[in-house]
């Protein structure tokens, strides 16, 4: 007969182990940096529209990512996604606000 040597894990408290955050730091990485570039492409007329959701949700997802994956051992690919989600995030509300200043200018000005 042979023995068969059986591994377990075993952690300390209910959290889970630091490498099972590994993907979600390399995620967040990945989305931060895939939402920066889309982030210029949302300005072509008609093809934005459609990449527009697409990089709104993968900035979204790479700073609920990248603050899961903080406590990884790859703590910085977290934090450049965090960073990178961040940039897009703020370029997009300034997106928004210069959208909106000008709607109102344009509307303002014809009455």
């Amino acid at each position: 007969m042979q023995e068969q040597s059986v591994v377990t894990n075993v952690h300390s408290g209910n959290k889970p182990p630091s490498g099972d955050r590994n993907g979600l730091a390399t995620a967040s990485l990945v989305l931060g940096i895939v939402s920066f570039f889309l982030f210029f492409f949302t300005l072509i007329p008609w093809i934005g529209v459609v990449i527009w959701i697409v990089h709104v949700l993968s900035a979204i997802l790479a700073f609920i990512f990248g603050i899961l994956g903080l406590k990884s051992e790859r703590r910085g690919s977290a934090i450049t996604g965090i960073v990178f989600s961040s940039i897009v995030i703020g370029l997009y509300l300034i997106f928004i606000l210069f959208a909106m200043t000008l709607g109102a200018a344009i509307f303002t000005s014809l009455f």
